[in-house]
C-alpha cells in the first residue's frame, strides 16, 4: 500500500485542534499581565501552514517557530531565544510541554518546568506557578 503525498501534512493534522481549556488559561494569564510565548518544533508553514488556523500572533505575545529560527528543542539556544524575546530572563519562565524530553534543557536553564500530560492538571500548575486567579 502506498501513501498519497499529496496535501499529507493538512490531511495528518485535519481533526488537530485547540486544547480550549489552555487556551483560555493563557488568556487569563495575559490579562494578568503575564507575557506569553509559543515555542514549537514544525515541518514548515509550506505548501501547507499548519499554524494558520491557531492565529498564533494574536494569541501569543511571541511565536518561535523551530523552522523559521533554525533551531529545535531540546537545543537550549532556542530556549534562550524564545526568552529573549519574551525579554525575561530565563529563570522567570515557566516551559510547558507534553514532550517531558525537552523539560530537562529548560530546566537546566532556570526556567520552571511543568509536564503538560492532561489539560486540567497543567492549568492548575501554571495557576499555582503564577499565583494566578482560579480562572488563570
Amino acid at each position: 500500500m502506498t501513501v498519497d503525498p499529496d496535501h499529507l501534512l493538512r490531511r495528518i493534522l485535519t481533526d488537530l485542534d485547540l486544547e480550549h481549556v489552555v487556551a483560555e488559561a493563557i488568556k487569563g494569564l495575559r490579562r494578568n499581565g503575564i507575557r506569553v510565548a509559543v515555542l514549537s518544533n514544525s515541518w514548515g508553514a509550506g505548501p501547507y501552514d499548519p499554524y494558520q488556523p491557531y492565529d498564533l500572533a494574536t494569541r501569543f505575545d511571541v511565536v518561535v517557530l523551530s523552522h523559521e529560527v533554525g533551531l529545535r528543542k531540546p537545543e537550549p539556544a532556542i530556549f534562550e531565544l524564545t526568552a529573549d524575546r519574551l525579554g525575561v530572563d530565563p529563570s522567570r519562565c515557566v516551559f510547558v510541554d507534553d514532550v517531558a524530553h525537552y523539560l530537562e534543557p529548560a530546566r537546566q536553564l532556570g526556567m520552571g518546568t511543568v509536564h503538560a500530560v492532561d489539560p486540567e492538571t497543567t492549568v492548575k500548575e501554571l495557576t499555582r506557578l503564577f499565583n494566578a486567579q482560579p480562572d488563570c
